[in-house]
């Protein structure tokens, strides 16, 4: 008897509704196509790690920031590669400021090793270009000023003493500060002596 009332229960049961066809196959393909479109963007964003690169990924070094880099851990040890990689960062970038200012800096410098007063000139100049390129950066400014004050003969104060004071108010690099405050110290105390 239970039987048979749970055969007559199921009978009595409603029927599941028919999807339409369309829907069987809509359904899937939605599905599918989100599914493909999220995972294009999630590689579009992640990148693939070149080599060079940490295990994290990150962005392909740019090729001046290379160069920048290669040209600031020579510049105290390896005068030449230092050149040659400013020469390189302004071959693609021409306006690059420290390129130009660096560039500059050791023109004066190899001037001063061998006395060309020309060669002096030049770097003068290209430290002028660089004041001119980022008149925000206050590398330029106090090189210039220690070029001009302390390695022209006479020395430019006309240059290098409003140079200098741009340089301090610019929050200069912490070595390049004192040789500042000197120039701007001996020009007070030579216009206290007149």
């Amino acid at each position: 008897a239970v039987l048979r009332e749970i055969e007559g229960g199921r009978s009595a049961l409603m029927q599941r509704p028919q999807r339409p066809w369309w829907r069987r196959i809509v359904v899937p393909v939605v599905t599918l196509t989100v599914g493909v479109g999220l995972g294009l963007l999630v590689r579009g964003y992640a990148g693939q790690r070149l080599p060079g690169q940490s295990l994290t990924g990150g962005q392909e070094m740019d090729r001046v920031t290379e160069l920048l880099a290669i040209g600031r851990s020579k510049l105290a040890t390896d005068a030449t590669g230092a050149q040659d990689a400013y020469q390189k960062v302004l071959e693609i970038e021409p306006g690059n400021a420290e390129a130009r200012t660096y560039l500059g800096w050791l023109v004066v410098l190899d001037s001063r090793g061998s006395g060309d007063a020309e060669q002096l000139q030049q770097g003068v100049e290209l430290l002028r270009t660089a004041v001119e390129a980022d008149p925000t950066y206050a590398d330029p400014h106090c090189l210039l000023a220690v070029a001009t004050g302390r390695f022209m003969d006479p020395p430019d104060v006309a240059t290098a003493l409003p140079e200098a004071k741009v340089c301090l108010a610019s929050a200069p690099p912490a070595d390049l500060a004192p040789m500042v405050q000197g120039i701007i110290d001996r020009s007070e105390e030579h216009t206290s002596e007149l």
